[in-house]
């Protein structure tokens, strides 16, 4: 393995590795800035568990066709 190998697939990494970290920054940052958004935009209980529902709805919708997506123009393509 070349140097150039070596260091693109660290840069893969790092990168890799942030957006997981930023991804799980932001989701565990969500349940402590809805009741500031809940006393800043006046709203309700239910808004405001709404909010909280929405990004676990957001999980659910967006995953098959982020998967179809995927598995058609992913870097591995796959003939059947």
């Amino acid at each position: 393995m070349t140097t150039n190998n070596k260091q693109q697939y660290l840069v893969a990494f790092i990168m890799v590795t942030s957006l997981f970290f930023l991804w799980a920054f932001l989701h565990n940052i969500n349940p402590i800035l809805i009741p500031h958004l809940k006393k800043a935009c006046t709203l309700t209980d239910t808004e405001s568990a709404f909010i909280d529902s929405s990004v676990s709805l957001g999980y659910f919708l967006i995953a098959l066709p982020a998967g179809w997506y995927m598995h058609k123009k992913g870097y591995k393509k796959v003939y059947y």
